[in-house]
């Protein structure tokens, strides 16, 4: 076993490096017995600085439940968990990741992460939090070692990419006829406006079902090039799938194969974790020894196949709030019909829901999204020409009534 000084060089090494000019700090060894909800450890000490990235290794074996070391998924930020969830109010430095070199089986490993924080922590104690994302599974993550470095983010070049936008509202995105080559993924962008996660109760599924042929492999990235999660044959036979964000009710999609045992697809049910609000890459190819960067921070993804190019499908199914300006004013809150109307957003009309949503949200202060996303009904500040205030008063019943009379266009 490497003594703490040799595995934190050996940290610095497998994940590039940190300048010369750079600091650090490594915290003391620690160990966490998490089970599928979340349990944390407080790191104490970090001397004081703009610390901006942080690397992370530790022994993974297996527990009861059947665990693979990929479910393996952590947390950093200002406040512990309470009751398997993080409160509301937490900073977060590092948002729901997983080991990118964690397996698809329960063998023991050293599991290895590096990324730039989300935001400068400025040192003090820091959470660390830590879940299996497979129900019912537990693990031993033991000689767990943090190490803090002052490098900021490396600069990369995203790969030239299909921009889809902003993703919103609840229709699939669909993007047929992607012919992938021999060597080089297609490459997709796109942005989230929101958090998916259990919290939310928002998701968003990745696959390619649906696609005539084909043995497909995809992999995101964040947008400085951070690796985050790949897959292989999570769809149906030899298809890929990612799946995010909330875990229940468990989506089984109209025209797509029933989930179950290889060669069925895998459920979706949110299986690879939350994701935070920000641009991402979605890199798609080819199964045929597909290589990419373990631990390092860029957008090397290649592959190696032969025989004929094959047609794919792609797909992203989500149950996102509606698309910015849809609203056509600010009483329009709510999506007619819907069964889930503190989920949804505005739909263009302006309907009894609108009526019925605005006031159990202004009586019971809800959200969107929930946990700490703005107040539905927080419509004005007070002027009566609307833009909220960051709090419920009865100027926004009064404006709400106002613009519901008036209708839409």
């Amino acid at each position: 076993m490497l003594t703490q000084f040799f595995r934190a060089a050996a940290l610095a090494t497998a994940f590039g490096g940190a300048s010369a000019l750079a600091d650090t700090h490594s915290f003391p060894p620690v160990s966490l017995s998490p089970g599928d909800s979340l349990s944390s450890i407080t790191l104490t000490g970090a001397p004081a600085n703009n610390w901006r990235s942080i690397s992370i290794s530790m022994d993974w074996t297996s527990g009861p439940g059947d665990p693979y070391s990929e479910e393996a998924q952590i947390f950093f930020t200002d406040t512990a968990a309470s009751g398997g969830a993080i409160p509301a109010q937490t900073v977060y430095y590092g948002f729901g990741r997983t080991f990118t070199n964690g397996q698809p089986n329960g063998f023991p490993i050293q599991l290895v992460l590096a990324f730039d924080l989300d935001r400068v922590f400025p040192g003090g104690d820091l959470v660390l939090s830590g879940q299996q994302l497979y129900p019912g599974s537990s693990a031993n993550w033991t000689n767990i070692m943090v190490t803090l470095s002052t490098d900021g983010p490396t600069p990369v070049t995203p790969p030239s990419a299909t921009d889809l936008g902003t993703l919103c509202g609840t229709d699939d995105v669909v993007v047929s006829n992607v012919v992938l080559g021999a060597t080089a993924p297609q490459w997709y962008t796109f942005t989230l406006d929101s958090t998916l996660s259990n919290a939310t109760g928002y998701y968003l599924d990745i696959d390619t079902e649906g696609s005539a042929s084909g043995d497909t492999f995809m992999a995101l990235y964040a947008a400085n090039g951070d690796l985050l999660y790949w897959d292989d044959d999570g769809g149906t036979g030899l298809l890929s799938q990612l799946s995010f964000g909330s875990n229940a009710p468990i989506r089984e999609p109209a025209g797509v194969p029933a989930s179950g045992p290889a060669p069925a697809r895998q459920p979706y049910d949110g299986r690879n974790g939350p994701l935070a609000p920000g641009t991402y890459y979605l890199g798609l190819c080819r199964y045929s020894a597909a290589t990419f960067n373990l631990l390092g921070r860029d957008f090397s993804f290649t592959t190696n196949a032969t025989g004929a190019n094959p047609t794919v499908q792609l797909t992203f199914r989500k149950n996102l709030p509606a698309c910015a300006g849809a609203a056509c004013n600010p009483a329009d809150v709510a999506t007619e019909g819907s069964s889930q109307p503190f989920v949804d957003g505005p739909d263009g009309f302006i309907t009894g829901t609108d009526f019925d949503v605005f006031v159990q949200a202004f009586f019971q202060e809800v959200r969107r999204p929930e946990p700490s996303g703005p107040f539905i009904a927080d419509l004005t500040d007070g002027d009566g020409t609307g833009g909220p205030d960051g709090f419920i008063t009865g100027s926004d019943f009064d404006y709400f009534i106002v613009k519901f009379f008036e209708g839409c266009p």
